[in-house]
């Protein structure tokens, strides 16, 4: 798996990878923003570039959803954005991906407490603050469903890459004596919902239509991805119930701000999922 990018660019470091000579290759997928992040990659960056379709009709579909985007209220984050040049690197150098994925390990950005994470919560629309035993967390719904919505053309090209590359990327594992296996990463919201529901209850506030519109967006995507797996022969783990299992006993899988990445916690959870799905391969 590579850090912050989409199957595109993990397709792209394939060979690399596999001059490594690994017995096994694990895809993540997210469902948070992996169909944005192919449909970019493929259209705007060049990335994985066979994958770009040039049929009209689609493209003018593209451009239209893009067009109406524009028009839409953007995601707010209110805080640093990367600057141009960092923006390029991370695009187009592995070795910036490498270093940054080392300085998230070695230098971890420092925790945000609750009552900070409220603060940032106040007056902007996109962050649905809740407060429950065994989540505290800033969710971000609308922006979510945004990304994953299967009815977009954009995002139905995202999925279609998607499926493409693993396809390949399992014959070419297979080549070279390895096999694959995807790791399904779901939103925090998604992990989450049924804490979000009960939180709303208590407080006697509804939750965001957007909220409830992502959970079935995202059982649509999980349900249909696992139905294409399993046709595949490509076995798949997935880790939803591990996160929610870590956090009833206590631990904190997610930071309490807007942040989608999993804690430390929440990554110990993932790995202990993963290998109980994925038995170790024997040469």
């Amino acid at each position: 798996s590579s850090p912050g990018l989409g199957t595109a660019h993990q397709a792209s470091l394939l060979p690399d990878a596999l001059r490594l000579g690994p017995r096994r290759v694990l895809v993540a997928v997210y469902a948070g923003n992996d169909l944005v992040d192919n449909q970019v990659a493929v259209y705007r960056d060049g990335v994985c570039g066979t994958q770009r379709r040039d049929d009209p009709d689609l493209l003018a579909r593209l451009a239209d959803a893009d067009a109406a985007e524009r028009e839409r209220p953007a995601f707010s984050l209110e805080e640093w954005r990367p600057g141009p040049v960092r923006l390029f690197l991370s695009r187009h150098s592995r070795v910036y991906g490498l270093l940054r994925a080392f300085r998230r390990g070695a230098m971890p950005l420092p925790a945000v407490s609750w009552e900070e994470a409220l603060a940032q919560a106040r007056g902007n629309p996109w962050f649905h603050p809740v407060d429950h035993p065994r989540i505290r967390t800033l969710f971000t719904p609308e922006a979510r469903l945004r990304a994953l919505d299967l009815d977009d053309p954009r995002r139905q090209e995202g999925e279609r890459i998607l499926r493409d590359l693993l396809r390949w990327m399992r014959r070419e594992a297979e080549g070279a004596g390895a096999s694959l296996g995807v790791v399904f990463l779901p939103t925090k919201e998604y992990v989450f919902h049924a804490e979000a529901e009960e939180a709303a209850a208590a407080r006697g506030v509804p939750l965001p239509d957007a909220y409830g519109a992502l959970v079935r967006m995202e059982e649509r995507f999980w349900s249909g991805f696992a139905a294409f797996l399993r046709e595949e022969g490509i076995p798949y783990a997935e880790v939803a119930e591990a996160l929610r299992a870590r956090a009833e006993a206590g631990d904190p899988v997610y930071s309490h701000d807007w942040d989608g990445h999993p804690s430390a916690a929440g990554h110990r959870a993932i790995a202990e999922a993963v290998r109980a799905a994925f038995p170790p391969v024997v040469r």
